[in-house]
């Protein structure tokens, strides 16, 4: 709590003590009051009994009529003061009341900001001393002819038509923050078809990805330090080739089907020691070497020196 809200409640909580003194005052100054009109009235009325009973006495009229009549006319000052004093004292409460709730709703204001504050100082700590783990750079791997970068498995059990392709990568990383991550990688190979939109589907395709693999597997995962040398994933993602996947050109070899490879890349990380998990995303789009174009012959495999990688910037987040 900072040092303007600390005082702003000191001088609210004296405002509020030297009201209650005063109004405490005030209710007494008026109780005297009333107690001496009260002490007047009945002097004066003892005074008009004694004047009514002479003359009633004078007249033979009778004194309990005359009595009467005088105590009714007496009590009409009284109820008037009363009901002024009530009234009075309606206002007060009600300006208590209104003064009171001033007060909650300037605390509860003070309260939310100073819990804002907190929460907003927690959030800048967090994130200067959190790690931070960026994505330097991604290339193919897999000079083979029996495996090469790019490769087509077919098997007997599949329904015709259908292979697999493989994608070996090589993704390289570094903790840029100032804590010690624990850092698990996951990549996905997807074969998106040409048709309007491609650039919407593969980037909606990454969202769907990377928001269904936000764990750090222990088994999996490596410790990198904030001074470590950037680090290596080695792995490969595969895809099932079929009619969904693959695109026909009436002008580029006729009945020849292509595949336009995409990468997805998602590194989570944590913290050592705490639950919470980060992430950092990026899109890779493959070019063939040769004609410099994203179409790949279905079943036919190409090693790594062929082809070539395009990050998509609007693929890029970190959190």
């Amino acid at each position: 709590m900072d040092y303007v809200t600390r005082q702003f409640i000191n001088l609210t909580k004296k405002f509020r003590k030297e009201f209650r003194k005063a109004l405490n005052d005030f209710q007494k100054a008026l109780h005297k009051q009333t107690e001496a009109t009260q002490e007047a009235a009945k002097s004066q009325q003892e005074q008009t009994d004694a004047y009514k009973l002479f003359l009633a006495k004078l007249d033979n009229r009778p004194t309990g009529e005359s009595y009467t009549k005088t105590d009714k006319e007496s009590r009409k000052p009284m109820e008037w003061i009363k009901l002024a004093v009530e009234i009075a004292m309606l206002f007060v409460v009600a300006a208590y009341a209104a003064v009171t709730s001033f007060q909650l709703v300037e605390m509860k204001i003070a309260s939310d900001a100073a819990a804002r504050s907190a929460d907003t100082a927690q959030q800048q700590l967090e994130a200067s001393e959190r790690p931070w783990i960026k994505i330097l750079n991604v290339k193919t791997r897999g000079e083979s002819q029996i495996v090469p970068a790019l490769s087509f498995q077919r098997s007997s059990s599949w329904p015709k038509g259908t292979q697999q392709a493989t994608f070996q990568v090589d993704i390289t990383y570094k903790n840029i923050g100032r804590s010690v991550a624990r850092v698990t990688a996951d990549f996905e190979l997807f074969l998106p078809l040409w048709k309007d939109g491609y650039s919407n589907v593969i980037l909606a395709d990454e969202k769907k990805f990377c928001d269904s693999v936000t764990m750090v597997d222990p088994a999996q995962s490596v410790v990198i330090f904030p001074d470590d040398a950037p680090a290596h994933w080695y792995g490969a993602g595969a895809a099932i080739v079929n009619s969904d996947t693959t695109t026909y050109f009436s002008d580029i070899k006729p009945g020849i089907g292509f595949v336009l490879p995409v990468m997805v890349i998602c590194i989570n990380y944590q913290l050592v020691g705490s639950p919470k998990v980060y992430q950092t995303r990026a899109l890779y789009e493959v070019f063939r070497k040769d004609n410099r174009t994203r179409f790949f012959e279905a079943g036919i495999g190409v090693p790594a020196h062929k082809i070539f990688l395009i990050r998509n910037p609007y693929g890029d987040a970190a959190y």
